[in-house]
């Protein structure tokens, strides 16, 4: 019995372990031979209906990893060839939605961001404060720039919550939230992300396996202007999924160091004043910190400026889907603006306009 028999027998008969030891002996030999097979591993990996008989992109590099570098590099090194199609269906946007703590799409909206952990109570619900609303697991951040409401306090949106608080509420003080949210500098650049699109890409990652070097889940580093921060992408999905839930198309998102949280908010309305004033929706989500996490061969590098992403050990660069990296680079939304100046300017500063159009063209192609 050919290997192909020994699969297709393993996952008739639901004899998951079976299954997920073909694949394994798969990939050392068949792969080993055929880099370009790794999209027929990928395929046969997505028919085991048991998860955790799944194996995970860093076992394959465990296994072999001089193999794995070849194979991931091969077809073109584009991902998303490389993947079968994720089944994750967007989330729709919310309804009947008005604020108050037993408001059934309130705890749909902020239950993912509260904690569960009995020895911080401050994060087990939903902080009501004079002028905001907000909850937070201490790794990521939902802030509503309003209370509408009468309520005040921390009031529980969860099962664990209501199990540990007195009634509907935990009580304990709660801290201001404003005191750690940071403050955008002026002219700060922001990337625009699609919420749609974005949300597909990191779950179709989910659902083939990729992990890290932290756990189960993948993480990306993300290059912007010659600056690197690590995301937990499971954990930028839970803020993308809460804005499509809020009927947000795109959303701006905004870096402040490798060891600080990066904020995303709406891109429809968004106004940095208000922002620095708290006066807008947004969302905080904090690095991944790891002294070893850079060298991980299968750690996924996403470059915000060119628009591309993929493994930096196997060469493979992948279109980011929706991305449009004109709106994103700098010096390309510089030439722009000055093109659409030139249009309109009188004919004395038109060829000094053109000069320096010029002079960024030259910039762009050597930076």
């Amino acid at each position: 019995m050919n290997w192909k028999e020994q699969f297709e027998q393993a996952v008739k008969r639901q004899l998951w372990s079976s299954a997920e030891a073909v694949l394994r002996s798969f990939f050392r030999t068949e792969v080993a031979n055929k880099p370009e097979r790794l999209k027929d591993l990928f395929a046969m990996r997505a028919q085991i209906k048991a998860k955790k008989h799944r194996f995970l992109v860093s076992e394959l590099f465990a296994d072999d990893e001089k193999t794995a570098i070849k194979a991931f590099g091969k077809l073109g090194g584009d991902l998303l060839e490389l993947l079968p199609d994720s089944n994750t269906r967007n989330p729709t946007q919310l309804k009947d939605l008005d604020w108050q703590p037993n408001n059934p799409s309130l705890a749909k909206l902020m239950s993912p961001f509260v904690g569960t952990d009995q020895l911080r109570l401050r994060t087990l619900g939903a902080t009501y404060a004079d002028d905001y609303i907000a909850a937070t697991d201490a790794f990521t951040l939902l802030y509503y720039p309003q209370n509408p409401t009468k309520n005040r306090g921390i009031y529980c949106l969860t099962k664990k919550c209501f199990e540990m608080a007195t009634g509907d509420k935990v009580i304990i003080t709660p801290h201001d939230i404003k005191q750690i949210i940071p403050m955008l500098a002026d002219g700060q650049q922001g990337y625009t992300l699609p919420t749609s699109q974005w949300y597909q890409l990191i779950s179709l990652l989910e659902d083939n396996g990729f992990d890290s070097y932290s756990g189960n889940y993948p993480v990306g580093k993300f290059t912007h202007n010659g600056e690197d921060v690590s995301i937990n992408l499971s954990l930028l999905k839970k803020s993308i999924k809460a804005f499509l839930q809020l009927g947000h198309e795109e959303v701006l998102i905004f870096f402040f160091g490798a060891e600080k949280a990066v904020v995303m908010l709406p891109k429809k309305g968004f106004d940095q004043a208000a922002y620095n004033q708290y006066q807008q929706l947004f969302t905080l989500t904090m690095p991944v910190f790891s002294e070893t996490g850079d060298k991980a061969p299968y750690l996924l590098k996403f470059d915000l400026n060119k628009g591309t992403f993929g493994m930096e050990a196997s060469k493979t660069h992948a279109k980011i889907p929706g991305m449009d990296t004109a709106k994103n680079d700098p010096l390309k939304a510089a030439i722009e603006a000055l093109k659409t100046a030139t249009e309109f300017a009188e004919a004395s500063a038109k060829k000094e306009l053109s000069s320096a159009i010029e002079a960024l063209q030259v910039a762009l192609e050597f930076a």
